[in-house]
């Protein structure tokens, strides 16, 4: 808005940085964006760093009997970055980092200590042996959600000198069934944009299954691969049979999911505001479909 200074935002997977004479990208390659950005050079800016419990745990490498920890040599590269300064590109090109807000992205289920949680299946036997699996699977999954600290960061791989230079740690916590039904839907909506003449429709049963993955430790992208992976199944089976050969250039397949593993599909006429927006938005797919047709 007008008044307002000018908000630079960035975001680089950390698991691309490696520590200085290794090939990859140099921790100082964060600040790219910013360059292409005339506001990101000595303006305001939050430089996101997804993956970065990735490059928190030690990993080494080297030869010649010669290794070293790629991972705490990157966290040496960001320090003199995040606590603020004049930073030279390889480029040439300099930017001020003393106004930028860094923040680590990540699950960092590896810092998490779930001895507490574990327990054995095989020892469960019994008239409560069903009870009790689901008391095990509750507390699993409550491990997933135990709020972590700098100090177990610290244990993990992460160095003090890093982890000091950010001021808290933002624990995630399970999504409410508001948000996951908000969720579901975009996702649904995703899987049908990336396909062309097709409709997904999520029975009860699916979306209620759908909601008992989403707060585990396969994160949100697993609702995608979940919806995903039975569509393009459903779609396989169509393709192969009969009614594939008599769908019509203005007609539309729609696959209907019952849970993780039942579907059943059916092809209706488009409706107007379909026909508009594939003509619109996937004028290739109309015209190979009119030729192969």
């Amino acid at each position: 808005q007008e008044g307002h200074p000018r908000i630079v935002v960035s975001c680089t997977d950390m698991t691309s940085l490696t520590s200085y004479g290794f090939k990859g990208a140099e921790p100082s390659d964060i600040l790219k964006a910013l360059v292409n950005d005339p506001a990101g050079i000595t303006g305001l800016g939050i430089c996101f760093l997804d993956e970065a419990d990735k490059r928190l745990i030690p990993i080494y490498a080297g030869s010649a009997g010669k290794t070293s920890n790629v991972s705490q040599e990157v966290q040496n590269g960001l320090l003199k970055i995040v606590e603020g300064a004049d930073i030279t590109l390889l480029s040439r090109e300099t930017v001020n980092t003393s106004k930028l807000c860094f923040v680590l992205m990540g699950s960092f289920n590896d810092f998490r200590q779930n001895g507490t949680y574990e327990c054995d299946n095989a020892h469960i036997m019994g008239f409560n042996r069903d009870v009790e699996r689901a008391e095990i699977e509750m507390r699993e999954r409550a491990a997933v959600f135990r709020p972590i600290t700098k100090e177990d960061i610290i244990k993990g791989g992460g160095t003090v000198e890093l982890l000091a230079r950010f001021s808290q740690v933002i624990n995630f916590r399970p999504m409410s069934a508001e948000f996951l039904d908000e969720l579901i839907e975009k996702v649904r909506k995703d899987v049908v944009d990336s396909f062309s003449f097709l409709e997904v429709e999520l029975m009860p049963e699916m979306i209620a299954y759908l909601k008992t993955q989403a707060n585990t430790e396969f994160g949100v992208r697993y609702l995608d691969e979940l919806i995903r992976g039975v569509v393009i199944t459903a779609s396989i089976d169509f393709y192969t049979s009969k009614l594939c050969a008599e769908m019509g250039r203005d007609e539309i397949l729609v696959i209907t999911l019952y849970d993780q593993e039942s579907y059943s599909y059916y092809v209706r006429k488009m409706t107007e505001e379909e026909s508009e927006y594939y003509n619109k938005f996937h004028p290739d797919d109309k015209e190979e479909y009119e030729e192969i047709d």
